[in-house]
């Protein structure tokens, strides 16, 4: 699974390291750059051969490129004001709002 960072470079200490999901291939790009399969511009990638939990997804900001088929149910906003929603495998996710800390 790839995943996208839009906010920085790929670091030390910028990604998510687990045991049972090593990273497979970093890659960081000259400048910030277009990529087609995530709509927007990265600093880079980072490959993993299973999806990351989206604590992981959201603790380092990193991006999934839209997937096909791939649908959400907003379910509204929490105490924080950060929204909720449901995918169709019954996973839930919570959106950080730009500029706060968990």
């Amino acid at each position: 699974m790839r995943y996208y960072s839009v906010r920085r470079p790929i670091g030390v200490g910028g990604y998510p390291k687990r045991w049972n999901n090593p990273a497979i291939a970093i890659c960081n790009f000259d400048s910030k750059t277009f990529c087609e399969d995530l709509g927007k511009e990265a600093w880079g990638y980072i490959d993993y051969e299973h999806p990351l939990a989206p604590e992981d997804v959201m603790a380092y900001e990193l991006l999934l490129p839209p997937q096909k088929g791939k649908s959400f149910k907003y379910l509204g906003a929490d105490g924080q004001g950060r929204d909720i929603v449901q995918d169709r495998s019954g996973r839930f996710w919570r959106a950080q709002k730009p500029g706060t800390s968990s």
